[in-house]
């Protein structure tokens, strides 16, 4: 194991890295007059399409009822709708709306054309690598905070 690398990783360029790009979040939040965890919402049902308030819940670790009330907020905007469960009469779920996903685009497209220009600067197999370890640390993460919420 690399010991320098894997400290230098832990403890100073993944930290920086995350409290930049957690800052740039709340800046886009900002613009779009929501707020920080209602733009994970947004990123959530962007990736995986229509889902519960449970779901959002252990997705974003906070308590249903602060979803609701985020669902609420993004409904009012315009970003989210509510509809019945093909499933269950009883549950809704949440789906974004053609003009919230619009606004979504539109907003990290730039950010996403210079992303991808500092990524093409590396090779694909440094990619693939990288693509694990944020997969790795992706997972590892959600399990903290699965433990810390239980």
């Amino acid at each position: 194991m690399h010991t320098d690398a894997v400290d230098e990783l832990l403890f100073t360029a993944l930290p920086d890295w995350y409290a930049f790009t957690a800052r740039l979040q709340e800046l886009i939040a900002e613009r779009l007059g929501i707020g920080a965890t209602d733009l994970q919402c947004l990123h959530f049902l962007n990736r995986h399409g229509p889902t519960t308030a449970g779901e959002l819940a252990r997705r974003v670790g906070r308590s249903t009822g602060a979803v609701t009330r985020m669902i609420d907020r993004l409904e009012r905007a315009g970003f989210v709708r509510r509809m019945p469960s093909d499933t269950d009469r009883r549950s809704v779920r949440v789906a974004p709306t053609p003009e919230g996903l619009t606004i979504l685009t539109e907003e990290f497209e730039e950010i996403a054309e210079r992303s991808r220009a500092v990524l093409a600067e590396h090779p694909e197999s440094e990619l693939g690598a990288l693509l694990r370890l944020v997969r790795a640390l992706t997972d590892q993460s959600a399990r903290e905070m699965s433990r810390l919420l239980d």
